[in-house]
């Protein structure tokens, strides 16, 4: 027992000496350890971060919604183009057969994406802003948050007014400083009016 206790005493003493004795290397040695520590945590930082940021993105999607559409998600578009152009586009008959059949789910939607367009108010437009229609149900299903305004009511919906609901980007680089609730907005030169602002 003596002898371990002499042993590690002398190899503390040996390594203070040699940390002494060679007091550049031991900074450079300590300076890398530092900073391999550092980029380790930064590292993982970032990968929580990203984490976080896809899981809200899936919450947001919804863990309990079936999506039904023409080409799965997980396989590149362009290697298998052809085979799913060939396949029908869901429409919205299918939706409303859906929605009668199946009795098990609480709710049903179907958007069509109709892509990038021009949002136009008085001078100011928008271009490349993504717009897409979905049938009533579309804000419950994917909890849509309102920051101003209300969404569509039933009536709208069913005679398919033409009311429009902006995101916050589209919204502030189309007003600015202005109050966008009730302006009137052109897309493709339809106008839509009562605009509301959705949280995005």
């Amino acid at each position: 027992m003596i002898t371990i206790i002499k042993i590690i005493k002398e190899s503390i003493i040996q390594a203070f000496q040699q940390l002494s004795g060679s007091k550049l290397r031991s900074f450079l040695s300590l300076l890398g350890i530092t900073i391999g520590i550092f980029c380790i945590i930064i590292v993982l930082s970032a990968v929580d971060s990203l984490e976080s940021n896809v899981r809200s993105s899936f919450d947001k999607l919804g863990d309990d919604v079936i999506y039904v559409d023409k080409q799965p998600w997980d396989e590149d578009p362009g290697s298998s183009w052809w085979k799913y152009f060939r396949r029908p586009n869901p429409n919205f008959k299918e939706f409303e057969l859906i929605k009668e059949k199946a009795k098990s789910v609480d709710l049903v939607c179907y958007t069509a994406n109709i892509g990038s367009r021009t949002a136009k108010y008085r001078s100011n437009s928008v271009s490349g802003a993504f717009v897409s229609g979905g049938t009533y149900d579309f804000a419950q299903m994917y909890n849509v948050v309102m920051e101003k305004g209300r969404y569509y009511t039933p009536s709208e919906y069913s005679t398919g007014a033409n009311k429009v609901v902006l995101g916050n980007t589209v919204a502030n680089e189309l007003f600015g400083n202005l109050e966008p609730i009730g302006k009137k907005i052109s897309i493709n030169g339809i106008k839509l009016d009562h605009c509301r602002l959705e949280v995005s």
